[in-house]
C-alpha cells in the first residue's frame, strides 16, 4: 500500500496485478509505504477504511481517494497458480507443484478450501458486501491505462520493470469448472468489467 498524501491518493496492493512492480517504482514518492508484514502490503479495502482512515483524518490529511488495479478473474487465480508452483514451497501444504490448474480450481471452488487454494478472492478485497468500492479501479489488462492516470496524478513519468512474474504454466480446465467459478466469483468479474480501461 502507498500513501500520497499531498496528492489525496492511496494506492491498494492487490495481490497479483503488478503492486511489486508499482511499490518498487512509486514507494521513494510516496508519503508511507505500507510493505510489512505483507497483510499490510495488501490491506483490503475494507480494512484500510476501517483502520487507516481515522488515523489519516486525525493528522490532518482529509479524505484521500483510494486506486486499484484488478485482473480477469480466472488470469488471477491462474496467477495463484502458478506463483505456488515454485519449489521453494514443495511439500508444504501452499505447493501446486504436483497439480493440474483443474485440481487448483476444484480446491478454490470448495467451500473449505485447501491450503494451496486459499487466496482470497479480488471482490473481497475491494468491496464489503459488493460496495465500498476503490475510487479508481483498473483493469490488469489495460496497464498503461493505469500508469497513464498515476503519471498524471503524481505528475511524473512512470516506467515499471517485472517483479515477482509468475512462471509460464499450461493451464486448462473443463467447461463445467469454469461455469461454477464464473457464477461463484460473479462478483470478481463484475468488479472486473466495470474498471477502467
Amino acid at each position: 500500500m502507498l500513501i500520497f498524501a499531498e496528492e489525496k491518493l492511496t494506492y491498494l496492493a492487490v495481490p497479483k496485478t503488478g503492486s511489486t512492480a508499482v511499490e518498487a517504482k512509486l514507494a521513494p514518492r510516496a508519503t508511507s509505504v505500507l510493505r510489512n508484514p505483507p497483510a499490510m502490503k495488501h490491506m483490503p479495502l475494507y480494512r484500510y477504511n476501517r483502520f487507516l482512515v481515522p488515523l489519516l483524518n486525525k493528522t490532518g490529511h482529509g479524505e484521500l481517494e483510494t486506486v486499484a488495479v484488478v485482473r480477469n478473474p480466472i488470469d488471477w487465480v491462474g496467477s495463484w497458480y502458478r506463483y505456488r508452483k515454485r519449489e521453494d514451497l514443495k511439500n508444504t501444504p501452499n505447493s501446486t507443484l504436483d497439480m493440474n490448474f483443474e485440481e487448483f480450481l476444484t480446491g478454490y471452488l470448495q467451500e473449505k478450501q485447501p491450503a494451496f487454494a486459499k487466496v482470497g478472492s479480488q471482490s473481497h478485497f475491494l468491496t464489503r458486501n459488493g460496495k465500498l468500492r476503490p475510487t479508481h479501479l483498473f483493469q490488469y489488462e489495460e496497464f498503461p491505462a493505469f500508469i497513464a492516470s498515476m503519471e498524471e496524478r503524481l505528475c511524473q513519468k512512470i516506467e515499471l520493470s517485472r517483479h515477482n512474474v509468475s512462471p509460464l504454466e499450461e493451464m486448462e480446465a473443463t467447461e463445467e469448472t469454469l461455469q461454477r467459478f464464473e457464477e461463484k466469483y460473479a462478483l470478481d468479474f463484475e468488479l472486473w468489467e466495470r474498471a477502467s480501461r
